[in-house]
């Protein structure tokens, strides 16, 4: 029986075939690996992002029970307390949103070094309102503790103890100053 074609063009024809069929299978191979590793490192970018927020969310409730456990003697101290608090949580998490990775560095850098600053502003303020609400002369102490340093940031108590007597100090000179002592009685 004879179909018309060489034996060494069957053959040929049959390589050519089992070639594009085996670069077929292989180009196969390759989009279902790429398919693949796009699933997978979405799927790790999805969890590496819900433990973040898990995480964040922890440290956030611990903060804020923290923070609970301490009670405001003034009630304008307190609401401006929770304030700050919220802020600087807004502040952690865009913090955390700008560690992405679909951002230039230089934008990301200088944003998270402004959330920092931003961060250390509240901090600092609220230590002051602490310290405020918890000294019977109130904001004269932090008067005294911001304007006159006297020692070292390691040194904060001593310093907050020092701040809390000049206030003191300057409330008794006060009012010796406002008692006036009559010489002579009323006279009629």
């Amino acid at each position: 029986m004879y179909t018309g074609i060489s034996s060494s063009i069957k053959d040929a024809i049959s390589l050519e075939v089992k070639n594009a069929v085996s670069n077929l299978q292989q180009d196969i191979l390759n989009n279902i690996s790429t398919i693949m590793d796009s699933r997978l490192s979405s799927f790790q970018s999805n969890i590496r992002q819900s433990q973040q927020d898990i995480s964040q969310s922890q440290i956030y409730k611990i903060e804020q029970t923290v923070t609970d456990n301490f009670s405001f003697k003034r009630k304008g101290n307190e609401n401006q307390f929770k304030h700050e608090s919220r802020v600087l949580s807004k502040l952690k998490e865009a913090d955390v949103n700008l560690e992405g990775p679909d951002l230039s560095v230089d934008s990301v850098q200088t944003a998270k070094a402004k959330i920092v600053e931003g961060m250390e502003l509240v901090r600092e303020r609220q230590k002051l309102i602490k310290m405020a609400d918890s000294s019977e002369l109130g904001w004269k102490v932090v008067s005294e503790y911001v304007t006159n340093p006297i020692a070292d940031d390691s040194e904060d108590e001593k310093k907050i103890i020092r701040a809390q007597h000049r206030a003191e100090r300057k409330q008794k000179a006060e009012k010796s100053k406002k008692i006036v002592t009559r010489k002579a009685p009323y006279t009629r």
